[in-house]
C-alpha cells in the first residue's frame, strides 16, 4: 500500500516466505524490504487464503498501524478479529494516504494467483452490498385481491429493491409499484 502517484514508500507489504516441503509463511512490513514479522503457522502451496491487511491513518506523525488477518476456507471473516494474525506494525516514516496497491513478485519463478482486490474504509469484506433485510409486511394473511403494505427492517441508500410475489415458493414474478 502506498501514496498516489506509487513509489518506493509501500507503508504495507506482505511477503511468502518458503519454509519447508509444500508450505510457506506469511510476512509483513511497514515501510520496510524485507518482513518483520512473521506467522508461526505454516501455509500449503495450492490452498486458497483470504488475506486482509487493515492499514490505520492514526492522527500525529509517523504513528500509523498496518496489520495483517489471514483466513483459510471456511474461516468466519464477517466480524474483525480482536487479535491480527501480524501486527499491528508501526514504524518512523511519514504518514501517508493510503492511495495505491502495488503486486510485485521476488523472482519469475514464483506463482501467486490473486483473484481479488478490495479497499474499503470499514471492516465489511463479505458484502458486495448492504447486509440482508428483513421484508415486513402489514398483513400477514391476505385473500385474492386484498392489499397490503410491504417494507424493509434496514434501509439503504444507494441501493434498489425488487418486490417479487410466488404462489408456490419456487417459481417468482416482480410486483410493480
Amino acid at each position: 500500500m502506498a501514496a498516489n502517484p506509487i513509489g518506493t514508500a509501500f507503508r504495507g507489504r506482505i511477503f511468502c516466505q518458503p519454509y519447508g516441503a509444500g508450505t510457506f509463511k506469511f510476512g509483513l512490513s511497514f515501510n520496510a524490504s524485507t518482513a518483520q514479522s512473521v506467522t508461526d503457522a505454516t501455509y500449503n502451496y495450492g490452498e486458497t487464503y483470504l488475506l486482509v491487511m487493515k492499514y490505520e491513518s492514526i492522527t500525529g506523525a509517523a504513528n500509523d498501524l498496518v496489520s495483517l488477518y489471514i483466513y483459510s476456507a471456511g474461516s468466519d471473516f464477517g466480524n474483525e478479529p480482536a487479535t491480527a494474525t501480524l501486527g499491528p506494525l508501526t514504524g518512523t516514516a511519514a504518514d501517508l494516504n493510503p492511495a495505491t496497491v502495488g503486486l510485485r513478485q521476488f523472482s519469475p519463478s514464483q506463482l501467486i494467483t490473486v483473484d481479488g482486490i478490495r479497499v474499503n474504509t470499514v471492516w465489511d469484506i463479505m458484502a458486495d452490498g448492504p447486509a440482508a433485510s428483513t421484508v415486513l409486511a402489514a398483513s400477514t394473511s391476505l385473500c385474492y385481491g386484498d392489499n397490503t403494505t410491504l417494507s424493509l427492517s434496514e434501509t439503504y441508500t444507494d441501493v434498489t429493491y425488487q418486490w417479487q410475489n410466488s404462489a408456490d415458493g419456487n417459481h417468482f414474478s416482480d410486483i410493480d409499484g
